[in-house]
C-alpha cells in the first residue's frame, strides 16, 4: 500500500493511486443541521432524551438514521462532525490505513485524560493516548496475555471466581445486574491481582466493595462526560460530575496500587505460568514499577465494564428464551458435567461447545454492549462509499442496524442462536446474507491494534460465566415482569433492569 504525505498545499490520500471523487463530507446523507446545534435536536428526539428510564435509546437512533439514509450517512453535533459507518467493509478502511499509532477508545475520554494530566500520571496519560510511548507500553504488557494459549493460562483464576459467585445468584434476583458488575470485579481481579474478591458474597470485604463502588461510579461519570462535553469548561470546573470523578477515580487508583503491592508480596514463590497478569509484568523489568501501577489503574477503565454489559445481556436473552436456555444447558453438561472449562475444550470451542458459542454470538446481534463498538478519528483522507472523509473526521462503526436488518437477517426481533451454527453459516455463504458474518461484527471488544488488550480473556470470563450459571440455575422472568428499553448512558443496557426468577436447574 502506498500512502501519499501531507505537505503544504498537497492532498495526502490512502490507497494505491486512488483519487476522491467529487463528492465530499457535506454530500453525505444525514439529518437537517441548523446552525450551531447542528443535527442535535433531530437526535435529541430520536433517543429520546439522555436520562433514564426511557433515554438515551442510541441503538433506536441509529437504526432509524440507518434504514432513513443508507449505509453511511453524517450526524453535525455542535459543531463536531460524525460519520456513521453501518457496513464492515467501509470501516475496515480505517484499521488499514491506522498506521503504527492508531486512536484508542480512551484517547476520547476527555475527563479521564484530563485526571491523568492534573494528576501528573504521564505513564497512564501516554499509554491512554497514541504516538510512540503508547507503542512501547503496548508492546511491554500485551505478551502476558494477548495470545490465545497465554490468555487460557488464566483460566484456574477465572474458574474459581464464577465457582464462588455461582452460589450467591439467587441472592440478586431481584438486581441481577448488581451481581453481574460483581461477577465481572471478581473476575478482574483474581486474574489481574491474584485476588479473589468473593463480593458477591455477604461477607465481602467493606473495603473490596468500596473498590466495586468507586470504579463503578467513576464508569458512569465518564459516560456522563462523554454527553455533556461543555463540563470541559473551566467555569464548570466544581460540577458534580468532575468533582465525583476526580474523587472515584483516586480512591480506585490507591487501591489498584496496593492490590498491587499485596500481588506481588503474595506471588513471590509461585511459578511463572501462574502467577496473576499484573505480576508477569512487573517480573518482566521492562517497564518501571510506579509505571506499571499507572498502567494497571487505568486498565480498570476497559477491563470490566463490558464484560459485565455482555454477561447481563446473555443472562437476559436466556432468561427470555427458556427454551434455548434449555439447549445450551444440555450441551453444557454433556460437554463438562459439572466440570470447569479447562483449557482443552477452551481452545477448541466451535467444535466442543457450539451452541454456547452460538449464543454469545447471538446475543452480541441482538443486544450489543454498544450500538457503535468503534469511535476513531479517520486517520487520514479516506473516501468512504464514493465520500471524500477528510482526517481527523470522527468515524463510528454502527454495528447494530446491518445484523438486525430483515434483508440480511431473518426475524431479526427473534433471539435465535441456531443462525450461529456451522450449518447456517454455510449456507449463507455467497449470499447477500453472508455480511453478517464478517469479522468486524463478531465481537464485542473491538479490532486491530487497538483491540481490547484484554479481549481474549474476556471471551473467556464470558464463557466460563454463563456456562456455569446456566449448569448450576434455571433463570427465566417473572410473569408480571414490565417491558424495558434499551437505553445507553455510558454502554446498553435495559431500563428497568429486569428482575430474575432464579431456581436451581434440574
Amino acid at each position: 500500500m502506498m500512502r501519499a504525505f501531507k505537505q503544504p498545499g498537497v492532498q495526502r490520500w490512502c490507497g494505491l493511486g486512488r483519487r476522491f471523487s467529487a463528492l465530499g463530507l457535506q454530500d453525505i446523507p444525514g439529518p437537517k443541521a441548523w446552525p450551531i446545534v447542528g443535527s442535535l435536536p433531530d437526535f435529541m428526539s430520536r433517543v429520546n432524551g439522555m436520562t433514564q428510564p426511557k433515554g438515551p435509546q442510541m441503538n433506536k437512533a441509529y437504526d432509524e438514521y440507518y434504514h432513513e439514509f443508507g449505509d453511511i450517512y453524517r450526524l453535525r453535533l455542535v459543531g463536531e462532525e460524525n460519520v456513521m459507518v453501518c457496513r464492515p467493509d467501509l470501516y475496515m478502511q480505517m484499521y488499514r490505513n491506522e498506521g503504527m499509532y492508531p486512536v484508542g477508545a480512551l484517547d476520547g475520554v476527555w475527563i479521564a485524560k484530563r485526571w491523568m494530566k492534573e494528576n501528573g500520571k504521564k505513564a497512564m496519560y501516554e499509554w491512554s493516548s497514541t504516538g510512540e510511548p503508547w507503542r512501547k507500553y503496548r508492546l511491554a504488557v500485551q505478551e502476558d496475555i494477548i495470545g490465545p494459549k497465554t490468555a487460557r493460562s488464566y483460566l484456574p483464576y477465572i474458574n474459581e471466581s464464577v465457582n464462588l459467585a455461582s452460589t450467591h445468584l439467587p441472592n440478586f434476583a431481584k438486581e441481577p445486574n448488581e451481581f453481574t458488575t460483581c461477577l465481572a470485579f471478581d473476575m478482574f481481579s483474581a486474574l489481574f491481582y491474584g485476588r479473589q474478591m468473593k463480593t458477591t458474597s455477604p461477607d465481602a470485604s467493606p473495603e473490596d466493595m468500596d473498590f466495586v463502588r468507586n470504579t463503578r461510579d467513576m464508569f458512569k461519570l465518564m459516560g456522563t462526560s462523554l454527553f455533556n462535553r461543555h463540563l470541559q469548561m473551566r467555569i464548570f470546573r466544581h460540577h458534580p460530575v468532575n468533582r465525583d470523578f476526580n474523587t472515584a477515580f483516586q480512591r480506585s487508583f490507591d487501591y489498584s496500587c496496593r492490590l498491587l503491592d499485596e500481588a506481588l508480596e503474595r506471588s513471590k514463590n509461585m511459578p511463572a505460568d501462574t502467577k496473576p497478569y499484573i505480576v508477569r509484568i512487573t517480573d518482566r523489568g521492562s517497564i518501571p514499577l510506579d509505571e506499571i501501577k499507572d498502567i494497571a489503574a487505568s486498565l480498570l477503565l476497559a477491563g470490566i465494564d463490558t464484560t459485565q454489559s455482555v454477561i447481563s445481556w446473555n443472562l437476559v436473552n436466556l432468561a427470555k428464551n427458556p427454551d434455548r436456555q434449555e439447549i445450551l444447558r444440555q450441551e453444557l453438561r454433556e460437554v463438562l458435567g459439572s466440570g470447569d472449562l479447562t483449557e482443552e475444550i477452551a481452545a477448541n470451542m466451535k467444535t466442543k461447545l457450539p451452541y454456547l458459542r452460538a449464543v454469545i454470538r447471538e446475543s452480541h446481534r441482538i443486544t450489543p454492549a454498544s450500538a457503535q463498538m468503534v469511535v476513531r478519528p479517520a486517520p487520514c483522507d479516506l473516501e468512504l462509499d464514493g465520500y471524500n472523509v477528510p482526517e481527523g473526521t470522527r468515524v463510528s462503526f454502527n454495528v447494530f442496524s446491518v445484523q438486525n436488518d430483515p434483508k440480511y437477517v431473518e426475524d431479526p426481533s427473534e433471539f435465535k442462536p441456531e443462525r450461529w451454527l456451522a450449518d447456517a453459516v454455510e449456507a449463507r455463504k455467497g449470499t447477500e446474507a453472508e455480511v453478517i458474518d464478517d469479522k468486524l461484527l463478531a465481537t464485542p471488544f473491538s479490532f486491530g491494534a487497538r483491540m481490547c488488550l484484554g479481549g481474549r480473556v474476556a471471551d473467556l470470563e464470558l464463557s466460563v460465566a454463563i456456562a456455569r450459571l446456566v449448569r448450576d440455575w434455571s433463570i427465566s422472568l417473572p410473569n408480571d415482569q414490565l417491558d424495558w428499553v434499551n437505553v445507553q448512558p455510558m454502554l446498553t443496557t435495559p431500563s428497568p433492569f429486569p428482575a430474575f426468577v432464579v431456581e436451581a436447574a434440574s
